[in-house]
């Protein structure tokens, strides 16, 4: 940098030089063109030629100014290109099957922690154990329960529409299973098929 700083000077020095050489504009304008001198055109043209040269050297020495002051701001670093970019086949973060097991635990551990306090504090009478630390044994006697017979007949309802909901899905399921799915023969056929490739 300091030399182009340099060749600047120097070319403004020329063009200075040049300027006390070549006479007034004045006195050029007056004398016809025809009589100019061919050592006006030379040095006119030595002008033009040394002005260019100034101009590029004081375009070199801005970008060179502009490059010093990138390098004394740490803004230009070189980089190199090890590998090229690939996209990636499926997202580093969040993991999000890790982070639904996680919740999971930690609601399965809270929930029976939870569960576990409140039955802790809890003083409520459930068991005869229970009964018989508030009150003497002898005080606690069981009472055994009595079916009328609409309950009993109620029951046997209910058993008898279990039984019958139950045969019904069994002849549905092989009604389906003989209209709509291949022989058994031919499953089975497949199913050796598919085991001894």
């Amino acid at each position: 940098m300091l030399v182009l700083y340099f060749q600047i000077q120097s070319l403004k020095r020329q063009i200075e030089a040049m300027e006390k050489v070549v006479p007034k504009p004045a006195a050029a304008s007056s004398a016809p063109e025809s009589v100019q001198s061919p050592d006006l055109d030379a040095l006119e043209t030595q002008q033009k030629s040394i002005q260019a040269n100034l101009e590029v050297v004081t375009q070199k020495l801005a970008a060179a100014r502009l490059g010093e002051t990138l390098e004394r701001d740490q803004q230009s670093e070189k980089l190199e290109v090890i590998d090229q970019p690939t996209q990636p086949q499926e997202p580093i973060s969040p993991n999000r099957p890790k982070i639904a097991s996680i919740a999971a635990v930690l609601a399965l551990m809270l929930g029976g922690g939870i569960a576990l306090v409140a039955e802790l504090l809890d003083r409520a009478i459930r068991r005869s154990s229970d009964l018989y630390s508030v009150v003497d044994s002898e005080l606690v006697i069981s009472i055994p329960y009595i079916y009328t017979q609409s309950e009993l007949r109620h029951r046997k309802n209910k058993l008898w529409l279990g039984l019958t909901i139950v045969v019904v899905l069994l002849v549905v399921g092989a009604a389906v299973a003989y209209w709509f799915l291949p022989p058994l023969d031919l499953i089975i056929a497949k199913a050796r098929v598919g085991l001894f490739r």
